[in-house]
């Protein structure tokens, strides 16, 4: 890090705390979604990095509302107002969605 801090190729900025806790919410998401279709034990790892088991389990199937939209063809506010979440974690779901198909072709 400091050596790119130094080459000019990262620059630091500040975030308020609103930013930070979104940035958490969508790092936690995209863990949990790793290790359920890797194979990995989910629940476990997650329990053991302290996240909410409850949470963990809704966020996978939101995750699989949202896959069956985008196999669809839905824009990101299709999916928003289909399940009532923001716009915000609409799209960043529907990357989700589009990033895991990606890592299943790579992994084939």
């Amino acid at each position: 890090m400091v050596r790119q801090l130094r080459s000019g190729t990262v620059i630091p900025v500040a975030r308020d705390e609103a930013d930070l806790d979104a940035t958490k919410v969508r790092w936690r998401r995209r863990a949990v979604v790793e290790w359920h279709e890797t194979g990995k034990d989910w629940r476990m790892l997650a329990t053991t990095a302290r996240y909410d088991a409850g949470e963990a389990e809704a966020l996978l199937a939101r995750l699989q509302e949202v896959r069956s939209l985008v196999a669809c063809g839905a824009t990101v506010g299709e999916i928003a107002a289909e399940t009532g979440i923001s716009a915000d974690e609409a799209a960043d779901f529907a990357l989700i969605v589009e990033e895991e198909a990606g890592f299943a072709a790579a992994r084939r």
